[in-house]
């Protein structure tokens, strides 16, 4: 079974929460391994495709793609294109976060003991990207 995929096209695309550690902005597809088949090829989380003028992430947003709970299978593959800018900017004083990933056992964690899969392609291609704080963009397998 794969995860559902998403494709969203827009002018900008702006992804913040409102209240540090109480409310977070998401677009992800997340694939639990609860329900699924034991053919490793069958788990897959969805893809997301992302085009735009602008994408810009605050405090608490999170775009992502990957597995939950599973022993095995693939993050899905993350595309970004921007075509004039992707900012992530976040106060370096503040207690934020804000994260593009396409992974496996979830952004900043680590797998359980077995496992076996591999995070998802992650393609980002932008007029200018500009990081500040706490900004991550990752595709990894813990």
């Amino acid at each position: 079974m794969k995860g559902g995929d998403i494709s969203i096209t827009a002018d900008r695309i702006d992804i913040a929460g409102e209240v540090p550690g109480i409310s977070n902005a998401v677009i992800a597809s997340v694939t639990n391994g609860t329900s699924l088949p034991h053919d490793p090829a069958a788990k897959k989380s969805g893809d997301i495709t992302i085009l735009t003028r602008t994408l810009r992430m605050g405090a608490n947003g999170f775009l992502f793609s990957d597995l939950d709970d599973v022993a095995s299978g693939r993050g899905g593959d993350v595309s970004i294109i921007a075509t004039e800018e992707i900012g992530i900017d976040l106060d370096p004083e503040v207690a934020e976060i804000s994260v593009i990933s396409a992974s496996v056992c979830g952004f900043g964690t680590r797998c359980r003991s077995g496992f076996t899969g591999r995070g998802g392609n992650l393609f980002v291609e932008a007029g200018r990207i500009k990081m500040r704080g706490a900004a991550n963009i990752e595709a990894s397998t813990s």
